[in-house]
């Protein structure tokens, strides 16, 4: 099964969300942890088509 995810990383200007997809939420998660441990789930769905949600969202909503 695929997940979509919205992390919650905090930056010396702020906040920044992270949106993806993954196969493996736990693994991912563990990854930003080791980088920015203050990092906070914010939104994590199992969907059948998450690849394709996650493709959609970025082509509509660029990087900042």
């Amino acid at each position: 099964m695929e997940y979509i995810y919205i992390f919650r990383s905090y930056i010396k200007d702020g906040t920044l969300l992270k949106f993806g997809y993954t196969a493996d939420i736990w693994s991912r998660l563990a990854g930003y942890k080791s980088a920015n441990p203050g990092i906070e789930i914010v939104y994590i769905a199992q969907l059948a088509d998450a690849y394709k949600l996650e493709q959609a969202f970025h082509k509509e909503n660029p990087a900042i």
